[in-house]
């Protein structure tokens, strides 16, 4: 799975612009190249595209180290909705230019606990605290799941209403929230998905599980979805991201899979 990590850079650049995503050809499943014009065409017909929800494009908003310094700001802090109470990490940009996005990173499996130092030990949270990348206007929310929970779907209604209270808290546009996580926090993000589509403009699940059937396809049809997987992770295996995807793609949703070959 290390060599998925590689490529959290890439996804985040691309995660920040969809049509910055549609340029580069993907590879689908069946190891051929998807154009540019096809997948973007996709883009321009989707219900949650920037166009039609009447919000600006996000272009821009993630950036390699800027000349400014503006490195933003992490706070840390605990939320509780009823008897679950999760840790987070909240990083905030020093300056905004008009509404913030929200990007949402759910940690697989090694970073469980009450040490939220570990949250920060790999993929995008380490990224984004050692200045690899600077998110120009969106907060990044990184909740850690404690070791008592099997996985993140059993506290998704806290991670939704944690959601709901940095918006109101931020005045982050709503119809700018991203979702991502990997390995456990990648079946984490297909699940939260599942569970609370209209909160997710754009979902991308680095090798995670998700069930496909007709219910879950339906919903999440009319979202953006960027999924990764390896082609040898013997942890969690691909087919069930390549099935799901290739069921959305056969409802016109906007939805791509690129499978590292080799990578586990």
């Amino acid at each position: 799975m290390q060599k998925i990590f590689a490529v959290l850079l890439s996804l985040i650049i691309c995660f920040g612009a969809i049509n910055c995503a549609n340029k580069t050809p993907t590879q689908n499943p069946t190891g051929s190249s998807e154009s540019s014009q096809n997948s973007e065409s996709r883009s321009e017909g989707s219900q949650n595209s920037s166009e039609s929800s009447g919000g600006s494009s996000d272009e821009g908003e993630f950036s390699s180290p800027s000349d400014d310094g503006d490195s933003g700001n992490f706070t840390e802090n605990e939320f509780a909705l009823g008897q679950n109470t999760i840790k987070y990490c909240l990083y905030a940009p020093k300056k905004l230019t008009g509404k913030a996005s929200l990007t949402v990173y759910l940690h697989g499996g090694t970073a469980k606990g009450d040490d939220l130092s570990l949250v920060y030990s790999y993929g995008l949270p380490s990224y984004v605290k050692n200045q690899t990348v600077v998110f120009k206007n969106s907060y990044v929310l990184m909740p850690q799941l404690s070791s008592d929970k099997r996985g993140w779907e059993t506290v998704s209604s806290t991670i939704a209403a944690l959601i709901d209270e940095l918006i109101s808290e931020y005045d982050i546009d709503a119809r700018k929230v991203s979702l991502t996580g990997h390995s456990m926090g990648g079946t984490g993000a297909w699940s939260l998905a599942l569970a609370y589509p209209e909160k997710f403009s754009r979902v991308a699940p680095l090798s995670g599980s998700v069930k496909t059937n007709a219910k879950n396809v339906d919903i999440l049809k009319n979202l953006h979805i960027r999924a990764f997987v390896g082609s040898a992770d013997e942890i969690v295996p691909p087919q069930s991201t390549i099935t799901m995807i290739d069921a959305l793609k056969a409802k016109s949703a906007d939805a791509v899979v690129t499978v590292f070959d080799g990578a586990g």
